[in-house]
């Protein structure tokens, strides 16, 4: 199955640091090298947009990245990319990698540590990503429900996630009616028809009630990620 990477990158906020550790991660963990190809959606104004493309071409010209950029708007928040992915989705077959600059727009905490954790478990574990999904129809982490946390929609909590391109298929457009609409777009036929899911890191954030503990608790794991404990 070939895979492919859609990435959302929000122009107009604090796109830098996030862009360096994700293409930092899809690097190291050599899932880069195996991309059939990686597509770039923005969002922002034109001289945002401009420079982002700028640091773009000369980041991937030094690593030797290929990349295209496959969407870009002014608003639409991560809706932008989504639209595309499901364009693509009409006319290809495999599996879909799909992530964002979480962070960039609210960079306060704990968006960065909840960034890396998706990070870790999409990117790093990639291979068991891929390896779920000949048993499933979507992989990540933080698998949410509508009871939990009074959410609406079925989603993975963050919006980073793995699927079949023909998963995507079956779904209608993204709706631009609010940013949340992206993260609640690939569950949205899930209470109907649901699919068989993987959860790499299941029990977050949906057991978390205030903010004081989910940052004790996003500490405490990226402290034992970083000891190896």
């Amino acid at each position: 199955m070939k895979i492919y990477h859609f990435y959302h990158i929000y122009a107009d906020g604090k796109w830098l640091i996030p862009v360096l550790e994700h293409f930092r991660a899809l690097r190291k963990s050599k899932l880069a090298k195996n991309l059939a190809q990686l597509s770039i959606g923005m969002a922002g104004s034109l001289a945002n947009r401009q420079k982002l493309a700028r640091f773009l071409k000369a980041y991937c010209w030094l690593f030797r990245l290929d990349y295209e950029i496959a969407a870009e708007d002014v608003e639409g928040w991560e809706q932008v990319t989504l639209e595309q992915l499901h364009e693509f989705s009409k006319t290809h077959d495999g599996y879909v990698f799909y992530a964002h600059t979480k962070g960039a727009a609210n960079n306060i905490k704990p968006n960065p540590l909840w960034r890396r954790l998706m990070t870790r478990y999409n990117v790093q574990q990639w291979e068991t990503a891929v390896q779920q999904l000949k048993h499933h129809k979507a992989v990540g982490c933080y698998w949410l429900l509508p009871e939990d946390l009074h959410v609406s929609g079925y989603y993975f909590g963050g919006n980073f996630w793995w699927a079949h391109l023909s998963l995507i298929r079956t779904l209608d457009k993204p709706s631009r009616e609010t940013r949340h609409h992206a993260e609640s777009w690939l569950g949205q036929n899930y209470e109907t028809n649901p699919f068989p899911i993987y959860d790499l890191h299941p029990g977050f954030p949906h057991v978390i009630h205030n903010k004081r503990s989910l940052l004790r608790r996003l500490a405490g794991k990226i402290k034992r990620l970083k000891t190896g404990t």
